[in-house]
């Protein structure tokens, strides 16, 4: 809506938001019972922190790379971080930089929705700080899962969230610390 009244000047009367939904029967808080095999069977952690999203710069990965190393050399007991997404375009640093953490980062690769929909139901906390975002689903899958979410206060997320997420400035690596 936002973009729209920018770049096209339309009253904000006249424009309706319509959101995407997300499949509820799917993205939801599922008992540990039904995922202890899942989560045994993928040697997932009992805390973790958790990025989705396709391994390519507007994702802002590298930032968060970074800013999760500073905080695993100054947090001993730092949660290890999980990556789930498809490997996109120009990632040669970020897959560099992952391979560099690998004693506490690992990347899942791409999972098929009910497997994300478990590792969301298992994740401490769900981070998420893409630079743009035209709707941005993954943080409404997270909240549907019942996970805690800390996403950028950039683009459409802010209005896709509202109050229920904490936001962080993308381009802030301490902020994301």
């Amino acid at each position: 809506k936002e973009e729209i009244e920018k770049y096209l000047v339309f009253d904000s009367e006249k424009i309706a938001v319509i959101h995407h939904g997300i499949d509820h029967k799917l993205f939801r808080v599922y008992s540990q019972d039904e995922i202890k095999d899942f989560k045994k069977q993928h040697n997932i952690p009992d805390q973790y922190l958790m990025f989705v999203g396709s391994i390519e710069p507007r994702k802002n990965l590298l930032k968060l790379l970074q800013a999760y190393k500073g905080y695993a050399e100054s947090d001993q007991k730092a949660l290890p971080l999980l990556l789930v997404g498809f490997k996109g375009w120009k990632n040669d640093k970020i897959m560099q930089m992952i391979h560099s953490l690998s004693d506490k980062v690992r990347y899942l690769g791409y999972l098929n929705d009910q497997e994300l929909a478990y590792v969301y139901n298992l994740a401490t906390i769900f981070i998420y700080p893409s630079l743009y975002e035209g709707f941005g689903i993954p943080p409404l899958e997270a909240m549907a899962c019942g996970t805690p979410v800390i996403t950028s206060n950039v683009t459409s997320i802010p209005e896709v969230c509202g109050e229920a997420a904490m936001y962080i400035d993308p381009n802030d690596e301490i902020d994301i610390q």
